[in-house]
């Protein structure tokens, strides 16, 4: 019955502008015969029926035939044009599949805004290249705001259903996300949250763990992560009811804070569990440092502490914070003397009050998180609540990848540090495929002698700074040094006509000051560095502090008050650690702890109990650290490049009427070599310099 209305419907337009216009069809060569308006009705009727069949063959050359009727009314064009292009790509004929999306375009320029014209260009390119082809067009469209906001929206459902066919839960979010900022009503975006509750309430406990995991990153009280966190939380509890502080500090958050389009889908879950568990209560301990050269340190710790005590008390938790100053004699006896109910100890902070808890014996039945980079026997004796080396240059490695940068050189001072960080680099970036191309070192006391060290990195050590050096066998520089000296050290690449180098730094820069210049800041257009927070950090726990701080009448925060802030309500969600303590249900606590509203960078735990920090990352500017912006600095580097290649074309064709000279004009006694490609032997095996 369907079939029959479809043909129908289509087939009205078509009769009316038959029957107004001419009967004769005139084509290129021969005349044709005169064709009457049944038999133009009946090859309409034809090709709908051959389309309907699947018989892909047999519509394509219908619907050929049916779009050479002059007459053919634009209502219907549309339809036949779809129609023949996608019976060509069933039929692999790709050629005409290509020809008729061109056509159809030329015949109506709107419908390249369509959402009918984009499908059948997404189904030939998945034909011809490949779902991630397809995919990645599909972005393309989602991405592009001048398009109608129907079309995007149609490629937001046509994403949605391939990442969830896939099982890509988080890719699939994300889609609704970008979806639900496109609806404009709140019946269509309570709409998209009903739709995503059902999807995910539909998934295993492992695809929401992965999902949650994927986009640590995202504020929990923003849709679709508010519903992905209360689904997956829930689900958790149900197996594991000593999550329950965890599960109720985010309940309550997405209670209170989200923006929810329709009612609250979680109260009645919440309620039945306040009914029958209560409000939870946690006795946490931290151990900093108020006295001496770290005070300064250990006081902003604290008032991130008194922050997040203040923001968990104000919403029915029972929280018992004890701070033990590290810099006061005989401090490890009052750790010692703690009830044993506080079984979470935030710090140390320095390597030698961590090595008298050692002597102590004050491990024993209290989980310790060491707001230190390094901690010997991690996930076994003790925990990081801070990030590593490694995790700074993972996320540089990441930043460049992401440039389609696999090649690198580090360029580092002969110093502990340096050398160090430079290692670190090596081993993550050939971990992760790349390679080191080249390997430099310098005296970070003889500033006067590093333009020497980026020429002879550059094999540009012999050429003329006006010349062109050879091109270098690698794309992006570690430069593991403070800001300060690197505002030295990058400008000696552009000195040496080399522009296109992204510069990636350390956490250093995020100490040392803004370019002041507008010079200083086009050196650090193509340059990033890892940072632990972002004041700007639009997530829940950021506008919480923000908020809490203002209220009290305290300064603004900073990293050390953000971490103070995240480990409180961290602490306080970890459920039962097992008595004695066991460190592998302490593990087992990190690991589920994926939805957390982080306000520094966020942290995660593997199996073993090791910390890994999703470092953010920024590129300087005289505004002040911004985010990282990858498709900027890809544009930015292929302008770049583009010159580069604009000027060697230049240079060898001067060279080369230069090496074939006129043969009735003097003859040239110089003779030059053209640009050329530098060589270098990929650094297989790390030598640092001492």
């Amino acid at each position: 019955m369907k079939t029959h209305i479809l043909v129908v419907l289509l087939l009205v337009p078509l009769i009316f502008s038959l029957a107004c216009g001419k009967k004769t069809i005139t084509q290129p060569g021969p005349q044709m015969e005169k064709a009457t308006l049944p038999d133009r009705i009946h090859l309409a009727t034809r090709a709908d029926a051959a389309w309907q069949a699947a018989n892909y063959p047999e519509s394509q050359r219908l619907y050929a035939a049916l779009l050479k009727e002059p007459s053919l009314s634009r209502q219907l064009m549309p339809v036949a044009w779809e129609r023949l292009a996608m019976s060509a790509v069933h039929n692999h004929d790709w050629n005409t599949a290509q020809e008729a999306l061109g056509q159809w375009a030329q015949a109506i320029p709107e419908a390249m805004s369509s959402w009918p014209w984009n499908a059948t260009k997404t189904a030939l390119t998945e034909k011809r290249q490949g779902a991630p082809a397809a995919e990645h067009f599909l972005m393309s469209l989602l991405k592009d705001t001048a398009l109608p906001r129907t079309t995007r929206a149609n490629v937001a459902t046509e994403l949605i259903r391939r990442f969830s066919e896939q099982d890509k839960l988080a890719s699939a979010l994300a889609i609704y996300g970008l979806q639900y900022d496109l609806e404009t009503t709140a019946q269509k975006r309570q709409s998209l949250e009903t739709e995503v509750l059902q999807l995910v309430q539909g998934k295993p406990l492992s695809l929401l763990a992965e999902a949650a995991n994927a986009t640590r990153q995202d504020s929990i009280t923003t849709f679709p992560k508010n519903v992905l966190t209360g689904v997956y939380d829930l689900k958790r509890l149900e197996e594991d009811t000593t999550l329950w502080p965890q599960v109720w500090q985010n309940l309550i958050a997405l209670r209170d804070k989200s923006q929810w389009a329709g009612p609250f889908p979680f109260g009645r879950d919440l309620d039945a569990l306040l009914t029958r568990m209560g409000h939870p209560r946690q006795h946490i301990a931290l151990v900093i440092p108020l006295q001496g050269p770290y005070a300064s340190i250990g006081w902003r710790i604290a008032q991130g502490v008194g922050a997040g005590q203040w923001y968990l008390t104000s919403q029915g938790m029972d929280l018992e914070v004890t701070i033990i100053n590290s810099s006061m004699p005989g401090w490890e006896k009052e750790l010692e003397q703690l009830d044993a109910t506080c079984r979470v100890v935030g710090g140390p902070l320095r390597k030698t009050a961590w090595e008298s808890v050692l002597e102590h014996g004050l491990v024993k039945n209290r989980a310790f998180f060491a707001f230190m980079s390094t901690i010997d026997e991690e996930g076994a004796k003790a925990w990081r609540f801070f990030g590593s080396p490694r995790d700074q240059v993972r996320a540089m490695v990441k930043s460049a990848l992401a440039n389609d940068i696999t090649r690198f050189a580090i360029l580092y001072p002969r110093e502990p540090y340096g050398r160090a960080m430079a290692r670190h680099f090596w081993e993550e970036a050939t971990s992760q495929g790349g390679t080191i191309n080249g390997m430099e070192s310098y005296d970070p006391r003889q500033p006067a002698a590093w333009g020497k060290t980026v020429a002879e990195l550059l094999e540009a050590d012999s050429h003329n700074k006006d010349d062109l050096n050879p091109e270098p066998d690698f794309k992006a520089v570690f430069l593991p040094d403070t800001l300060k000296n690197a505002k030295l050290i990058v400008p000696q690449f552009f000195f040496y006509n080399e522009n296109r180098m992204l510069f990636l730094g350390s956490q250093l820069w995020e100490q040392g000051k803004n370019p002041d210049s507008p010079l200083e800041a086009s050196y650090f257009d193509l340059a990033v560095y890892p940072g632990g927070w972002w004041k700007n950090n639009p997530g829940l726990g950021m506008k919480e502090l923000n908020r809490i701080l203002q209220k009290t009448g305290q300064d603004d925060p900073e990293f050390w008050t953000a971490l103070g802030f995240d480990f409180t309500r961290f602490a306080a969600g970890l459920g039962f650690l097992g008595s004695p303590l066991d460190p592998q249900t302490v593990n087992e606590a990190l690991r589920s702890q994926q939805a957390f509203s982080w306000t520094i960078a966020p942290l995660s735990w593997d199996e073993r109990g090791v910390a890994t920090q999703d470092y953010f990352v920024f590129q300087p500017t005289e505004k002040g650290p911004l985010p990282a912006d990858p498709e900027r600095i890809t544009h930015k580097r292929s302008q770049r490049e583009a010159r580069r290649q604009a000027r060697m074309a230049a240079l060898n064709a001067t060279i080369e009427a230069d090496d074939n000279p006129d043969p009735n004009s003097s003859p040239n006694t110089f003779s030059s070599k053209p640009v050329h490609s530098g060589s270098r032997i990929p650094v297989t095996d790390i030598r640092i310099s001492e």
